[in-house]
């Protein structure tokens, strides 16, 4: 008999992060809320899940396995290392992840009355966090403000995967491949996985495998419930190593040289900047504690190391400020030959020509979409290449060597994509965890700063104002995975980025890249302990 063998698996995890599972959703407060079950309580959809395991699953066992786990398509199965002619059907059942009750191991699967516990009223306030593109400048870029609601750290989730497989040592290794990718370092659900979010750890397994052709073996699986809320999980350590890539792991013990601030946004009764705080969830003795902790995100390390690794990575290749520009030169150019009413080129007044250095400009031109202006008698209308000039640095003017325009930066933080040059997205190589400060061992202290008028030596009106940083006693351990899966075409400019990354690292240890806000006041330095 074909695809006699089922494998099931009843899985717990907790999260050993926030995980945004969101649901595409708005609410007058937030641009992304949570997914949530017809309980109103906070759930992860099974094809996140089924994602997650497909995509690394792929990139470590092939195509060929791959389809004839998850199915394919006919475009897929025709294709160069495909399984032949017909498309496949997935034989991995992946079901939606529901969150424990209050004792961390009772799976709330099914319609229940949850208004009156107190546990789950809990759920409903959620951490939130707010984002913010920064620019090379180190200030906020136009339209790219958002914020997202997120789960707890420490939430507990039950769900169950069934594999239809045959009775051969094949499909036994494939299944336990499957299992053993939940331990993987790049194993994370939902959104923010590169920022901090995602992480999850197993706490508890029930496996079963049934062998339909067996009579009782058959009436056993025909007989058992798909509802997990009385499923035993025994403890059990994976082998993660079984199909772990050799991902870099760096690991940086970091000892704060004096204040650090990772504001808020938001003013508390102390002071109008307060310390980012979160709650998170701790088990002790089996019951759920909610605790509050100091936070220190993920966005806010990933942000300062990227631009150090860009700063590095243009070092290591000279190129530096003063690059000549032709966008910069033609405005400069416009400025200066404004009063006669049209504009030249400047200094090529020596050029002959038949002098191949013309053939160079009017090749950047045309690049530059100035192929539409006509010319006039060897000028143009300074009216007409004004506004042709505003809308190229609007709209293609960008700053060249930091952000996605260069290549380290690209390559290991990732980049959208981009039709206009013909480029495709980049999922970034660089997984960075939040950092959680517990709040005994932090000192507060409030700083008042006022703005002084230079003239009269007075204070401005209305321009006190109070910021509350953060004293941590202990050293503080900064985990980082670097994603090493990249093809033999990637690996020079791989290698070159991670130079450039690894510097910026050194920078971070030495003290001299500050992280968080209020650097410029002497906020965020530290010494490597390690």
């Amino acid at each position: 008999m074909k695809n006699n063998i089922r494998y099931v698996a009843s899985i717990l995890i907790e999260a050993a992060s926030t995980i945004a599972v969101n649901s595409g959703d708005q609410s007058l407060l937030l641009d992304n809320v949570l997914a949530r079950d017809a309980n109103g309580l906070p759930y992860i959809p099974g094809t996140s899940i089924a994602g997650v395991l497909h995509h690394l699953y792929q990139s470590t066992c092939g195509d060929k396995a791959t389809y004839e786990v998850f199915g394919c398509t006919q475009t897929d199965a025709k294709k160069k290392g495909g399984v032949g002619k017909e498309e496949l059907g997935s034989r991995l059942i992946v079901g939606s992840a529901h969150i424990t009750k209050a004792n961390g191991k009772t799976i709330c699967d099914g319609l229940f009355n949850w208004e009156n516990d107190e546990y789950f009223k809990r759920m409903m306030l959620t951490p939130q966090r707010d984002h913010v593109k920064i620019t090379d400048k180190g200030v906020g870029k136009k339209g790219n403000k958002f914020d997202r609601e997120l789960l707890f750290k420490g939430i507990r989730f039950g769900f169950e995967i069934e594999f239809i497989a045959n009775d051969n040592d094949v499909d036994k290794a494939r299944w336990n491949d499957l299992i053993n990718l939940l331990e993987n370092d790049l194993f994370k659900l939902g959104a923010g996985t590169r920022n901090g979010s995602g992480k999850i750890r197993v706490i508890g397994i029930h496996k079963s495998a049934y062998d339909l052709t067996e009579k009782h073996q058959l009436l056993e699986y025909l007989n058992k419930s798909s509802n997990l809320n009385n499923t035993h999980f025994a403890e059990i350590d994976l082998d993660a190593t079984t199909l772990s890539q050799e991902n870099i792991a760096y690991q940086v013990t970091l000892q704060p040289r004096d204040f650090i601030f990772f504001g808020s946004g938001h003013p508390d009764t102390d002071a109008d900047g307060s310390p980012k705080e979160e709650q998170v969830i701790e088990w002790q003795n089996g019951k759920c504690v909610f605790k509050k902790k100091y936070l220190i995100p993920a966005t806010s390390i990933k942000g300062a190391l990227s631009h150090r690794t860009a700063f590095h990575y243009n070092r290591l290749h000279e190129k530096f400020m003063g690059t000549y520009n032709l966008i910069d030169e033609a405005a400069y150019s416009l400025d200066k030959e404004s009063a006669l009413n049209k504009w030249t080129i400047a200094s090529t007044a020596n050029w002959a020509s038949d002098d191949s250095r013309w053939e160079a400009i009017i090749a950047a031109v045309e690049n530059k979409s100035f192929s539409a202006f006509k010319e006039d008698e060897g000028s143009w209308i300074v009216s007409d290449f004004e506004a042709k000039l505003k809308d190229l640095q609007k709209e293609e003017h960008t700053v060249e060597g930091v952000g996605e325009n260069n290549l380290a930066v690209k390559h290991l933080f990732g980049c959208k994509k981009n039709s206009k040059r013909d480029e495709s997205g980049q999922i970034g190589r660089v997984l960075i965890e939040d950092i959680y400060l517990d709040t005994d061992k932090c000192k507060t202290h409030v700083f008042n700063h006022v703005k002084i008028d230079r003239f009269t030596g007075g204070a401005y009106d209305g321009a006190l104002f109070q910021e509350k940083a953060l004293y941590y006693e202990d050293a503080i351990t900064l985990n980082i995975i670097l994603d090493t899966n990249i093809n033999e075409a990637q690996k020079e400019i791989f290698d070159l980025a991670k130079v450039a990354f690894e510097a910026a690292l050194e920078d971070l240890k030495n003290g001299h890249l500050a992280l968080g806000g209020a650097t410029t006041k002497g906020y965020g330095t530290f010494q490597t302990q390690s």
